[in-house]
């Protein structure tokens, strides 16, 4: 994975303008799970036998929830873990007919008691898009905090030993 796709442009090429809430989780299902190789990444010394272990969305999201640190009740780990729940329900089922309760389940996870169930399909997908732009956003945000923190530390170790 490029640095690239950490920036929101990336973010808005590959998130679909559609309404369909499938592919809207789907397709967000994914950049998560990039966001969160991208973080994991950042804590390995051999990227390649990280790709090797072909990790699942699942333990991508406990691996990284492990290293970053936070409860499960902590945005986003919460978020990530019921949005694999609608994910794989929406993968899985042929006909889902409460589709729209469950995104506005995860949907409440995400705002908390600020989510006003929406009253379109149009509506929807736009709080959809928000959930899935924020908890990518503070994926980002950990890995590029991460990146900071070890580079200085690195530095640091640098400038101790030349001492």
């Amino acid at each position: 994975m490029s640095r690239e796709e950490d920036t929101y442009r990336h973010f808005r090429v590959h998130f679909p303008r559609s309404n369909d809430p499938t592919l809207l989780i789907l397709r967000g299902h994914l950049l998560l799970e990039q966001q969160m190789t991208l973080l994991i990444e950042e804590f390995v010394a051999d990227k390649a036998a990280l790709e090797e272990a072909r990790l699942s969305f699942a333990q991508k999201h406990a691996l990284a929830r492990a290293l970053v640190g936070g409860s499960i009740q902590h945005s986003p780990w919460r978020v990530v873990r019921e949005l694999n729940r609608v994910r794989n329900l929406f993968a899985h089922e042929l006909s889902l007919a409460d589709a729209e309760r469950r995104i506005d389940e995860w949907l409440r996870i995400c705002f908390g008691e600020d989510f006003v169930r929406p009253p379109s399909k149009t509506k929807r997908a736009g709080l959809v898009r928000r959930a899935f732009a924020f908890t990518c956003g503070e994926l980002v945000g950990f890995r590029r905090g991460f990146a900071v923190a070890r580079k200085a530390k690195e530095n640091s170790f640098r400038f101790e030993v030349r001492q």
